[in-house]
Order: C-alpha cells, then sequence, then structure tokens
C-alpha cells in the first residue's frame, strides 16, 4: 500500500510537472511571438516617421518661397509711398500642393496606434494646421476665378494691383497662417529628429541584447 501511494506521487508529480512545461512553453512562445510583433511595429514606425519628415521638410522649402513672395506682395500692397508702389504688380501665390500622403498613410494603415500620445498630438496638429491653411487658399483660388468671370461678363478688367487691394484683409490672413505654419513645421522636424534617434537607439539596443 505504501508502495502504491508512492507510485502515485511520483505519478501525481510527473503529470504536474508535464503541465508546468506545456504552459511555460506556451507562454514563452507567446512571449516571444509578441516581441516579435512589437519589433516589427517598431521598425514599421520608424520607417513611416522617416516619410513624414521628409514630406515636411519638403513643405518647409515649398511654403517658405510661397510665404516669401506673399508676404512682400502683402507689404507692396500695403505701402504709402509711390516708390514702393512701383515695383507692386505681383500676385499673392496660395499653397496648395503642400503635401500630406505619408500623414494619410499613418492614420489609414493603424500604425498610428503604436505611437506615443505627445507625437501623434504634435503630428495632428501640424497637419491639422496645414488643412486649413489649404482650404482658405482654396477659397482664394475660387475668390479669384469668380472675380474673374464676373469682370469677363461685364467685359471688364481688373489689374493684379486692384485685386490685391481689394482682397488685402484676406490675403493678409493667408500669410499670418504661412508663418505660422512654417513655425510649426520647424518645430516638429526638431522633436521628430529627436524622437527618431531614441527610437532607433531603443531598436539597435534590442537586436543587440537579442543576438546575445
Amino acid at each position: 500500500m505504501k508502495r502504491n501511494l508512492l507510485k502515485n506521487n511520483h505519478s501525481i508529480q510527473t503529470i504536474v510537472i508535464e503541465i508546468f512545461s506545456v504552459v511555460f512553453g506556451v507562454l514563452l512562445a507567446l512571449g516571444i511571438n509578441e516581441w516579435r510583433e512589437n519589433l516589427a511595429n517598431q521598425q514599421a514606425v520608424n520607417e513611416i516617421m522617416q516619410n513624414i519628415k521628409s514630406e515636411i521638410v519638403s513643405n518647409i522649402d515649398f511654403l517658405e518661397n510661397v510665404y516669401e513672395n506673399n508676404r512682400e506682395t502683402v507689404r507692396l500692397a500695403s505701402a504709402d509711398t509711390l516708390e514702393e508702389k512701383v515695383d507692386g504688380d505681383r500676385s499673392i501665390v496660395p499653397g496648395i500642393q503642400l503635401q500630406e500622403t505619408a500623414w494619410k498613410t499613418l492614420m489609414s494603415t493603424g500604425i498610428s496606434q503604436h505611437l506615443d500620445y505627445d507625437t501623434l498630438y504634435r503630428l495632428s496638429q501640424a497637419y491639422s494646421l496645414q488643412e486649413n491653411y489649404k482650404k482658405v487658399s482654396l477659397s482664394l483660388v475660387q475668390a479669384a476665378m469668380n472675380t474673374s468671370a464676373y469682370t469677363a461678363a461685364n467685359k471688364s478688367t481688373i489689374d493684379n494691383d486692384s485685386f490685391t487691394k481689394e482682397f488685402l484683409d484676406y490675403f493678409t490672413m493667408i500669410v499670418q497662417m504661412e508663418a505660422q505654419l512654417l513655425k510649426s513645421y520647424k518645430d516638429l522636424t526638431v522633436y521628430l529628429d529627436i524622437e527618431t534617434t531614441e527610437n532607433m537607439l531603443l531598436q539597435d539596443s534590442v537586436q543587440t541584447n537579442t543576438k546575445k
């Protein structure tokens, strides 16, 4: 009887060990799989953030030229002296060509859920400002087309100087939005430089530890 009891205890220990081994194996496999998914997600985040940064830098280059032209146009249109008005026959250029492909890709692929809140908030702020600016710019283009259509229908003409003066307050708002958008872009690039560097260092550290 004692021998049977010892045999039963041994069997129970064997079963417990086997169950523990199976559970441990499953948990280990799940942990490894989760780690691999997190690493793949981080790599995807780093790649798309590089695309967003390139997109923003491109937008900065484009908008700086537009801003300089538009600011000078508004300045000349607001000039009080005849000397300054001599070269004032120039046009406002709306920046409707600003890009947002990388941002839309981020929001449509689900990768955004792997970004920290601060990064997502800063990106959303900049691109929301860009969207508002483009809407105002498109409204300006529509206004210019309507004015052109009206003058054509009445068989009259309107020169750039008269058009600029008519919409001067509108143009001034455009220039102010451009200045604000440029500042938002540049602040964001500084932040993304720091964030990208930290993420790359973290990823390299994880890969190095894995190889060991």
